[in-house]
């Protein structure tokens, strides 16, 4: 089940992302896992093994669905989620 939602996640990726796509993903959990264990945040926050899996989940899944525009841009071009959100954190 667990290879299967990874799949999944791995797929949910916009393929013609240049940057934020599943590569990105694997690249930013590597070295979030590194990190955190190299650094001992893991042990020093008391997180157990499920919070540890649910971290390394979500950094894979970081950025599904990401279109490739930043906040600077949706603002200028008045996409309609910088107009929903008043400009900002789009």
């Amino acid at each position: 089940q667990l290879a299967s939602f990874l799949e999944q996640l791995e797929r949910a990726y916009i393929p013609t992302n240049p940057y934020h796509s599943h590569v990105h993903a694997a690249d930013v959990c590597n070295s979030f896992w590194y990190l955190l264990s190299r650094t001992e945040i893991w042990t020093s926050a008391g997180m157990d093994g499920t919070l540890q899996m649910a971290c390394i989940i979500a950094a894979l899944g970081h950025d599904v669905g990401h279109f490739a525009r930043n906040n600077l841009f949706l603002v200028a071009s008045r996409d309609a989620l910088a107009v929903t959100y008043n400009d900002s954190s789009v």
